[in-house]
């Protein structure tokens, strides 16, 4: 696959208005925080974040496999339009990672990244506070755009301020590189945390300088608003899923969005719809979804990029992840062809121009 013509690079220029204070949107302008704009890669930070959590791949053995990274990456960024990667969150399996593995992996990253100009967060979490703090350490080592965490998910904290202080030592381990807090409410149907967006900038202030901004995966678009409302002008609110219509429908799309890396096409659609007040073009695209969706999922997805060239294949997932079996990579298939992902276009964000994946 190729692209009919190249994404603009999505670089930050221009002025910051009122409005876009509040919907958390657009380029940051003079009001970029000091740490985002002084970072070793050099790569822009986009006026909106396309970003994915790639899956880790694993040779057949079970093994790490770095060497995959670089044209995942490429994939990624060249014929999907990602533009960010949020690396070794739950999809890329950071709790079934040894320390070393997890640095292997952050490195690999890094290298790409900069290969491909995306911009990369490392998730550096952990129920181990010490060893979350290693990692930050590892990642500003190496250069990693920003570092992401989430709280504690073991002994879990009662509210904000306990998870505040919990991450303090990690973003302290990493006094150069920007922070995201990885704001995950609800996994396994449990509630982590008590956490609000809200408060937590406010603790963070003091406690956590290097605090930029956070992968929003609450769904609660309340309490994405009113943080927009307080922390909109100076602070990355990444809206986990993009396809979630509440946040773009209440006129807080954020400054970027989570999207599975094979969805991404149609975020950027998504977002030139919102940009054009098409509400309509906007809830069209979640039959697009639904048409695809069983070639994604949590788990399924990371079998299908090693058909896009050599190099590309993530291996099955290391337990407790489910290995896909032949009738299900078959389903992938005939969806994949069948929904038309293999026809979508999409508009680029600098120029009018459209993108294909042919």
């Amino acid at each position: 696959p190729q692209f009919a013509t190249q994404l603009g690079s999505g670089g930050s220029t221009g002025n910051f208005t009122t409005r876009s204070a509040q919907d958390c949107s657009g380029p940051f302008g003079k009001d970029m925080p000091p740490i985002l704009q002084h970072r070793p890669s050099g790569t822009p930070v986009p006026d909106f974040l396309v970003m994915a959590a790639p899956f880790t791949p694993f040779k057949s053995n079970g093994d790490v496999n770095t060497a995959a990274i670089l044209p995942l990456a490429a994939l990624f960024k060249e014929t999907l339009g990602v533009n960010a990667v949020w690396v070794m969150g739950m999809r890329g399996q950071y709790d079934a990672l040894s320390t070393f593995e997890r640095k292997a992996v952050a490195e690999a990253w890094v290298h790409a990244g900069r290969a491909h100009r995306l911009f990369v967060i490392i998730q550096v979490g952990d129920s181990c506070q010490r060893r979350a703090a290693e990692m930050a350490a590892h990642a500003e080592q190496m250069g990693a755009d920003a570092i992401g965490a989430l709280g504690p998910y073991e002994e879990l904290c009662s509210n904000t301020k306990c998870v505040v202080d919990f991450l303090a030592p990690v973003g302290a381990a990493a006094p150069k590189t920007p922070f995201f807090y990885y704001h995950t409410p609800g996994w396994n149907g449990k509630g982590l945390n008590g956490v609000k967006m809200y408060d937590w900038f406010q603790l963070a202030a003091t406690a956590i300088p290097t605090a930029v901004g956070v992968k929003f995966e609450s769904y609660d678009d309340g309490e994405f608003a009113q943080t927009c409302k307080q922390y909109g002008s100076t602070k990355l609110m990444l809206y986990a899923p993009c396809d979630s219509l509440g946040h773009w429908e209440q006129k807080t799309p954020g400054r970027g969005a989570f999207i599975q890396a094979f969805l991404a096409p149609m975020c950027h659609r998504i977002r030139a719809a919102f940009q054009r007040g098409d509400t309509a073009a906007m809830r069209a695209e979640l039959s697009f979804r639904d048409g695809c969706q069983n070639a994604g999922g949590n788990f399924i997805e990371r079998y299908f990029y090693a058909g896009f060239g050599k190099g590309m294949d993530m291996g099955h997932p290391r337990p407790p992840q489910p290995r896909a079996t032949t009738s299900e990579l078959a389903t992938m298939n005939r969806t994949l062809h069948s929904c038309g992902f293999f026809k979508q276009s999409w508009p680029s964000a600098s120029t009018n121009e459209y993108t294909y994946i042919v």
